[in-house]
């Protein structure tokens, strides 16, 4: 199972509770890239861009066995690089929607999300984090779209929308 959707959509936090639920080994991207980096994703992106970030993803997927099952908390932009893109076809993949106003609330408490930061390493503004995530959704809406199954991640039983979704179509 993949997990997409915007910057603090909960992919992270929804890998976690599903690996529970269904027995299913999980791996959030982003920590396994801190992990391998030995540095944060904020110090990657400025010491070595984005393209670089989108890179590790890749190689980091294409190591994964898939001969268990998995469930993988895609980065909020994988789904741009053409070869994750690819690898999702295989399996399924849930998009995690959200409300644009939620995200921006969750994202300015906490200083992590280095797209979310200024040149000197403050959050952006609530505003100018709205426009972002706004650009970032018309950018990335046609590879979320693209997903098996689109849950609101405002709904009372989303963790039971995704598990019921698996036991149908594993």
């Amino acid at each position: 199972i993949f997990l997409c959707g915007l910057p603090a959509s909960g992919k992270s936090t929804l890998a976690k509770k599903l690996s529970e639920i269904l027995n299913i080994k999980n791996i959030d991207l982003d920590d396994e890239i801190v992990r391998h980096e030995s540095r944060s994703i904020k110090d990657i992106f400025a010491e070595n861009g984005e393209s670089y970030f989108r890179k590790l993803e890749s190689e980091l997927i294409e190591n994964l066995n898939f001969d268990t099952p998995w469930i993988i908390a895609l980065g909020g932009g994988a789904l741009q690089n053409e070869s994750i893109k690819k690898m999702t076809k295989n399996h399924i993949l849930i998009y995690l929607k959200a409300d644009i106003s939620l995200l921006v609330d969750r994202i300015l408490s906490s200083n992590n999300r280095p797209m979310f930061l200024d040149d000197r390493g403050n959050s952006l503004t609530k505003s100018d984090s709205q426009i972002k995530l706004n650009q970032l959704l018309k950018n990335r809406e046609h590879s979320f779209l693209e997903a098996d199954l689109i849950v609101d991640i405002s709904s009372p039983n989303i963790l039971g929308e995704i598990t019921q979704f698996y036991e149908i179509n594993r």
